[in-house]
């Protein structure tokens, strides 16, 4: 089991008063080998990028209060934090920051609970069956051309028994990523369309009519020059 002492990304801000274990360098990596015996952690290339990379196999691997980043930035790509393929692992108040790829959940049962995961593009991807409760999803601002995505279930035969399950968990963004954002909503209704309680946002805003008409079919997508041919309905207008 690792203990250590967990920071947010963004602030620094201490979140634990246990020693400082903060997986950033091939060092660290090493320290942790030659100071951990009871499970197995391995650094090598995936996806292309050895840099930061923890990885770990092993039944039963416990960690907490500890932040595990990989600082090679959005324009290195994919890019793996944490690899667990280990059954039984689990997470307990651990940061795990990255870009692209942040954290590969590729095997078996895995657990996370109260933990920070931040990214920019499938951050949270493999094939594992895995749980994160009460957990702060948070995505970063990516390169220009990229969409923010967060998982990427790799899931191929409906006999596997694996997904992703959220539970409890805060879906949040990054002070970077919402100042380049726009997002806005027109004439809503139903439950929850109520908008005095809306976040504050910067580029959040509630869309008048000629507004909302840059996002209809004809406008956004120029759907009344191909989709008539599919012969598939749709709405024009907002």
């Amino acid at each position: 089991m690792i203990l250590g002492e967990r920071y947010l990304p963004e602030t620094r801000t201490r979140m634990s008063p246990l020693s400082l274990t903060l997986v950033r360098s091939f060092r660290n990596i090493l320290n942790l080998i030659n100071t951990h015996t009871n499970f197995l952690v391995l650094l090598f290339p995936i996806l292309g990028h050895l840099e930061s990379l923890l990885a770990v196999s092993a039944e039963g691997f416990l960690a907490r209060d500890i932040t595990i980043e990989n600082n090679a930035g959005p324009k290195k790509q994919q890019a793996v934090a944490l690899r667990i393929n280990a059954d039984l692992a689990a997470m307990y108040r651990v940061t795990i920051d990255g870009y692209q790829d942040t954290l590969y959940t590729h095997s078996f049962r895995q657990f996370y609970r109260e933990c920070e995961i931040y990214g920019t593009t499938d951050y949270i991807f493999g094939n594992a069956a895995v749980v994160f409760q009460g957990c702060n999803i948070v995505s970063k601002l990516p390169l220009p051309g990229q969409f923010t995505v967060i998982t990427a279930q790799s899931r191929d035969s409906l006999d596997k028994e694996t997904g992703i399950a959220m539970q409890n968990c805060s879906i949040l963004a990054t002070k970077d990523l919402c100042t380049n954002s726009t997002r806005g909503e027109y004439e809503n209704y139903g439950q929850g369309s109520a908008t005095d309680q809306r976040v504050t946002w910067p580029g959040y805003h509630i869309m008048d009519y000629y507004d909302a008409t840059n996002f209809t079919v004809s406008d956004f997508i120029a759907g009344q020059d191909w989709l008539d041919s599919t012969s598939f309905p749709y709405d024009d207008g907002v």
